[in-house]
């Protein structure tokens, strides 16, 4: 059975006493990966610009070899917690962890209304061209572009708001 992804984070925000399916649940576990990658990657780019640091220093950090760390900076793959803490705690930062209501989450196609209400089974969609939701596969949502972070104060880091 195909379910639409609207139905599953639906079902992810009802709070009922049933399981989360195995779509969802890969979805947002790749998802928090990639946000965790983006951001060591980004706070690698700007350190490595404005101290010097190298893929080698991370290594002799971490104590792992340079092309381990090579893989971990080039993507998320097997990433786990413990790798993101290492990694930011050898450029000299405190993972500082945040949680966001899926309810409260921004729809990534609002500045597209049309496409944001078919998405949520609006029935009277604005075009007759926009009908009923398609059917979504959620290894067809695109990624989006890496998240923006900020320095709190000398060694603390956070995802900015949008």
């Amino acid at each position: 059975m195909n379910i639409s992804l609207v139905e599953q984070l639906k079902s992810v925000t009802s709070l009922e006493d049933a399981q989360l399916g195995a779509d969802i649940l890969g979805y947002f576990d790749a998802a928090s990966r990639d946000e965790a990658h983006d951001l060591i990657l980004s706070l690698f780019t700007m350190l490595s610009k404005d101290r010097g640091i190298t893929r080698a220093f991370l290594a002799r950090r971490t104590g792992k070899s340079p092309e381990q760390i090579t893989r971990l900076l080039s993507a998320p793959g097997n990433w786990t917690l413990e790798t993101f803490t290492h990694l930011a705690l050898a450029m000299g930062y405190k993972p500082k962890h945040a949680l966001e209501r899926i309810a409260d989450m921004r729809q990534s196609n609002e500045h597209h209304p049309p496409v944001s209400r078919a998405l949520l089974d609006d029935p009277n969609p604005p075009h007759p061209s926009i009908g009923a939701p398609a059917k979504i596969d959620l290894r067809d949502i695109p990624r989006s572009p890496p998240p923006a972070f900020r320095v709190i104060q000398s060694g603390e880091f956070e995802l900015a708001s949008a």
